[in-house]
């Protein structure tokens, strides 16, 4: 159907069966459930006012009520609310759908009902997929491509299952980089496609709301929330005369380590054609250390690899070497933390790691993949020596490649910003910010009991630089804080910052004239930003290995 040649094209072959990309049931195409548009004229009458209505407008009501039905708006859906209940949170209500007047509670079609609900049936394009439908509804006849999957009704991305599926998860420990990694390759999925001769046909709506990072005013995407799963992005492309369609999934690294998240997001790892592991250079001590930037030690990374090997994998361990053998990129992200180390060391001093890929005749460079992944092992080993990381990688995946990326080629810092951005943005170092979230966060039950009992009565100091702090001094209490600006500190005796850090947000405290206390005023969003103006280092690498042991692409 991309072809407007139709005497060369040729018919595309499907099964007819693909695996639902959410709760992974085998759906055979003629299964699939359609969303369709809702009745919005008609106005139910309360039982008690249909009493007074006359026989014949009660009886005309009721024979429109009984035709009307199957088109309006269902109050709930058990299916998706349980799926979502199951996996956390209700993204599914704010979702957007190929058509507007489409939402999660429209009118569904079944295959059953689909003769009496629609003109035509389930109508399929050239090739024989179903992929529509037009209802019935005198007041509307509206059509809709929003198929639904029958057992979780999800929504399916477009030509979803007309295709081969390959599915890639993103994993890591959170703070490593996976959401803003998968915004820079997916937002130029299609230049980083056609270096390696395949093209980027479709995007879902999902993959086309990744918007590339291109300068330091842009504020970088909030990352994956554990117990939360962000809805798969999704892209058909074609290789030579054959269509595929890739989807990937990002995945917190702490829900593959708690025994409850494992049994919720395990599934999405376990039905993976391919899995990229995001290593972050600041779990490195070494390194984290210099930059004063510790986060996690790397055996939280080991961690989360014996366990996804264990709980989820084990069907893809080849039983004569008792590796796994689904192909696993591991990749340390943010690269360009390792700038000052590649130069200081002779060894390094001509690595790949922080330069641009560059393939070979469109295809991947083999040559190239193997020297990072030697200059990244040896890192791993100089600058987490006590974690055996590589040697547990390469102990128990036999299908794995080292690599080496930078999704912005650059710092980040910490950025306050006004939800309706009147006020513009307001930035603040990540080390006082740091000192915010320690003091939260850490606290015992006793020591939040106090503090809250003094929030107000904070005062606002000059802290260092041009950081400015709030503390309370009662009971020998004193918690710093971030605030804002200069401008905001010098508003000190009418203006007070109260932070939440479970909402990574911080509210703006204002006195309130009639009660003499303090009411929340302006809602911030602590976000991240770029320092400087994003230049991404060999981001395409890692799914350039992948499509080569998926066999959709070619290496020289």
């Amino acid at each position: 159907m991309f072809n407007r040649d139709k005497k060369k094209k040729a018919k595309i072959e499907f099964n007819g069966e693909f695996p639902c990309p959410y709760c992974f049931e085998t759906i055979k195409q003629d299964e699939v459930c359609f969303l369709i548009k809702p009745e919005t004229e008609f106005q139910i009458i309360p039982p008690g006012m249909l009493e007074l209505l006359a026989t014949d407008a009660r009886e005309e009501y009721l024979a429109r009520l009984e035709a009307v039905k199957p088109f309006l708006k269902r109050d709930s859906d058990e299916q998706l609310e349980q799926f979502w209940k199951d996996i956390g949170g209700d993204t599914y209500k704010s979702r957007e759908y190929p058509e507007e007047y489409i939402s999660w509670n429209s009118p569904i079609v079944t295959p059953e009902t689909a003769d009496k609900l629609t003109i035509n049936g389930y109508e399929k394009d050239e090739d024989g997929f179903v992929v529509s439908v037009t209802d019935n509804n005198e007041k509307s006849k509206k059509l809709s491509t929003s198929r639904i999957c029958p057992y979780c009704h999800n929504l399916l991305p477009q030509f979803y299952g007309k295709y081969p599926v390959k599915l890639i998860s993103v994993v890591g420990i959170s703070g490593a980089g996976k959401t803003v990694y998968l915004t820079q390759l997916i937002s130029d999925l299609k230049k980083y496609l056609m270096e390696i001769g395949i093209d980027c046909f479709i995007k879902d709506r999902i993959a086309d709301g990744f918007i590339k990072i291109s300068s330091p005013d842009e504020i970088l995407k909030a990352g994956t929330i554990p117990d939360i799963l962000d809805p798969p992005a999704s892209v058909i492309i074609k290789k030579g005369t054959e269509f595929y369609t890739l989807v990937f999934y990002d995945i917190a690294g702490k829900n593959c380590v708690d025994p409850q998240r494992m049994n919720r997001f395990g599934a999405f790892i376990q039905h993976s054609d391919g899995l990229i592991m995001l290593l972050d250079p600041q779990q490195f001590p070494t390194i984290g250390a210099q930059h004063n930037t510790l986060i996690y030690d790397s055996a939280d990374v080991t961690t989360v690899l014996s366990t996804m090997k264990e709980a989820f994998l084990t069907e893809k361990i080849n039983r004569e070497t008792g590796k796994v053998d689904l192909p696993v990129a591991f990749v340390v992200s943010k690269s360009d933390y390792l700038v000052n180390e590649l130069k200081a060391n002779p060894k390094w001093k001509n690595s790949l790691i922080t330069k641009e890929v560059e393939t070979k005749n469109s295809k991947v460079n083999w040559g190239d993949v193997l020297r990072v992944g030697k200059d990244v092992k040896e890192i791993i080993r100089e600058y987490a020596p006590d974690s055996y990381l590589v040697e547990n990688i390469e102990s128990n995946f036999g299908n794995k490649a080292f690599l080496a990326i930078s999704s912005l080629g650059c710092d980040t810092r910490w950025v306050f910003t006004n939800v309706d951005y009147l006020r513009g943005k307001y930035i603040l170092s990540e080390e006082a910010f740091k000192k915010a979230d320690d003091i939260f966060i850490d606290l015992d039950e006793e020591q939040k009991r106090k503090l809250n009992n003094y929030v107000s009565d904070y005062a606002l100091v000059p802290g260092e630089k041009t950081q400015y702090l709030k503390y309370s001094v009662k009971d020998g209490l004193q918690f710093d804080c971030p605030i804002l600006s200069k401008d905001i500190y010098e508003q000190r005796d009418t203006i007070q910052f109260e932070i939440d850090p479970k909402a990574e947000t911080i509210y703006e405290m204002i006195p309130d004239e009639r009660t003499n206390e303090w009411k929340q005023g302006t809602k911030f969003i602590i976000s991240k930003a770029p320092e400087c103006v994003p230049k991404p280092k060999r981001v395409e690498e890692p799914l350039h290995w992948l499509l080569v042991k998926m066999h959709l692409a070619e290496y020289e």
